[in-house]
């Protein structure tokens, strides 16, 4: 069974499948590292303008499911040796088709959070803090031009993450329960 998770940043999509993840016997992959490599493999440094362009550059150059394209052999690859894995940051419509097209059962779960608690987890985040300027220009990317807000849309469930980490676990988790009983 594959699960993707899809949200603005700041929603805590990678916390939840982390905690997810040590519940129960799952796999996890991060479409955000098919963009992150990019990065690397340039030779660049790390940042929220330098991750908005290439994610443009990539998309432009591969189309709107680029990054599960270049995830395409993980995810196959996972499914061979796991009976539920978990998909951080689908973007796109496309990327969902893409993943979704792969067999088995699959569901599209959407995490919702109020603006300011992203704002203030995303100036507090270790490593990959980003302001306030920067979380705007980051959504008008993902809604406008990526189709996040379709992506949104199309979740199979919908969480909201306005309180506690064990909370919105608790809830995935009993909701991924419930589906493996299916």
């Amino acid at each position: 069974m594959i699960i993707t998770f899809s949200g603005l940043c700041g929603v805590g999509k990678t916390d939840v499948i982390r905690s997810v993840s040590k519940l129960m016997p799952a796999r996890s992959l991060s479409l955000g590292d098919a963009i992150r490599s990019e990065i690397q493999s340039r030779g660049w440094e790390a940042s929220p303008a330098v991750e908005r362009q290439v994610q443009i550059e990539l998309r432009e150059k591969y189309g709107q499911a680029a990054a599960a394209i270049a995830l395409k052999p993980s995810i196959i690859d996972a499914l061979g040796s796991c009976d539920l894995l978990l998909i951080d940051s689908v973007c796109s419509p496309l990327e969902l088709d893409q993943i979704s097209g792969l067999g088995g059962r699959s569901y599209a779960f959407s995490i919702h959070t109020h603006r300011h608690l992203r704002l203030e987890r995303l100036a507090n985040r270790n490593g990959r803090s980003m302001s306030a300027e920067d979380v705007m220009l980051r959504d008008n990317l993902e809604l406008s031009e990526l189709g996040k807000g379709i992506t949104l849309g199309r979740a199979d469930y919908q969480f909201t993450n306005n309180s506690d980490l064990p909370s919105i676990v608790r809830a995935v988790s009993e909701q991924i329960a419930a589906l493996k009983l299916v």
